[in-house]
């Protein structure tokens, strides 16, 4: 082994010293949404003219995987996240290098870090830029509705396989969804797969629904509440009406009898 590829060697385990050593920026995002893995390569020293030179060769991975790679116009996606990570270019020699991570998953969590490559084949060196810690949570939510009216319970992402409903903690849970076995269901599907729609409810759809990937993880819990409706204002109108005239006739007839009564007395003693 020639004396150089032993200093490369060492070079850039020295390299992964340093990002074992930087203390990660921590991310929290929900599942399914988009996840921004923070990145600026003009914070190393140096670093602004290589890219200006050369065409920018930027490497995000795992302890595990290389999850995104670009080198000027070419890029790699490592496996799993096909479709779902880029690096947006219209900021990129501005120092910005953040990964875009769309639809994340409950898989996604876990460290990342971020290199520039610099030099060719045996000469190549990675220059350590940042680490990130992302953290993948579910969705919580509670919906008050009125019966009658219709429930739309967010899939979030297309990852979302299975609805599963439990009216109380001392009852069983049952499926009320299936991806793929839908037929016969009361759901329908809308926002191009993203939604669910139960129409009509009952107060017998009271409860807590989960949507759950295909692992059996829960992307998000929502407890509905069905109510019955009450009265609108009109009908709380014509109520107040209807008793303000019954009120009101009551009173006159009895002013009207009293009146009466009193003539009557009065044309007796008068004659």
């Amino acid at each position: 082994m020639s004396r150089f590829l032993v200093l490369h060697i060492l070079f850039l385990d020295f390299y992964a010293m340093i990002a074992s050593w930087s203390v990660p920026m921590s991310v929290l995002v929900q599942v399914g949404d988009i996840a921004i893995l923070p990145c600026n390569w003009t914070t190393q020293s140096g670093m602004a003219w290589l890219l200006s030179v050369n065409n920018p060769h930027l490497q995000w991975q795992t302890p595990e995987e290389t999850v995104f790679e670009l080198k000027g116009s070419i890029t790699f996606q490592g496996i799993g996240y096909e479709g779902r990570v880029a690096i947006p270019q219209d900021r990129l020699f501005e120092g910005d290098c953040s990964l875009k991570l769309r639809e994340a998953r409950f898989s996604d969590a876990g460290l990342y870090e971020s290199f520039l490559i610099t030099g060719h084949k045996r000469r190549m060196t990675r220059s350590f830029i940042k680490s990130v810690q992302l953290t993948v949570t579910d969705h919580k939510s509670i919906q008050t509705l009125l019966v009658g009216q219709d429930f739309s319970l967010s899939l979030y992402t297309s990852q979302a396989s299975t609805v599963i409903f439990q009216a109380s903690q001392d009852q069983e849970e049952a499926t009320k969804w299936e991806r793929g076995n839908a037929q016969g269901s009361e759901w329908r599907l809308e926002d191009g797969d993203r939604k669910l729609i139960l129409p009509r409810l009952k107060r017998s759809d009271t409860g807590m629904y989960k949507v759950l990937d295909a692992e059996g993880l829960a992307i998000s819990t929502t407890q509905l509440i069905v109510q019955e409706p009450g009265p609108d204002e009109t009908e709380v109108r014509d109520a107040d009406r209807d008793v303000f005239s019954k009120g009101f006739m009551v009173t006159f007839s009895t002013s009207l009898v009293s009146l009466l009564a009193s003539s009557s007395v009065f044309l007796r003693l008068v004659l």
